[in-house]
């Protein structure tokens, strides 16, 4: 079973990137990085989230490599990864509005069943 360095360069590879090119696009140095690749250091959770959005894959794929422990939307963990990518006063605004939304969603369903 591949490890995650070798999940990680081999989503980079399928993209066409090169491993600069995503240290670029996530701002980390490019040894910072290759440590993630090779393995000999695991990413924080927002770092693992933010290099998930870079090559738009599932962090259970990343993670699991096609055998994630449970099914996840695409559309929610790219939500994840902007919520995270915010300042926590945004953060709280953008959670609240979600919310008031579901709940709105909610008694309109009730009312046309």
């Amino acid at each position: 079973m591949k490890g995650f360095g070798e999940r990680l360069r081999a989503r980079s590879k399928a993209l066409g990137l090169t491993d600069a090119e995503v240290a670029e696009r996530l701002g980390l140095s490019q040894p910072r990085y290759a440590r993630y690749v090779s393995d000999s250091r695991e990413p924080d959770f927002v770092t693992l989230l933010r290099i998930c959005g870079a090559l738009d894959i599932s962090p259970n794929e990343l993670l699991m490599g096609g055998e994630p422990t449970r099914v996840t939307d695409p559309d929610i963990d790219r939500a994840v990864v902007a919520l995270m990518g915010m300042d926590s006063q945004l953060r709280q605004v953008v959670v609240s509005m979600v919310l008031t939304a579901q709940k709105q969603a909610t008694k309109q369903k009730k009312a046309l069943s």
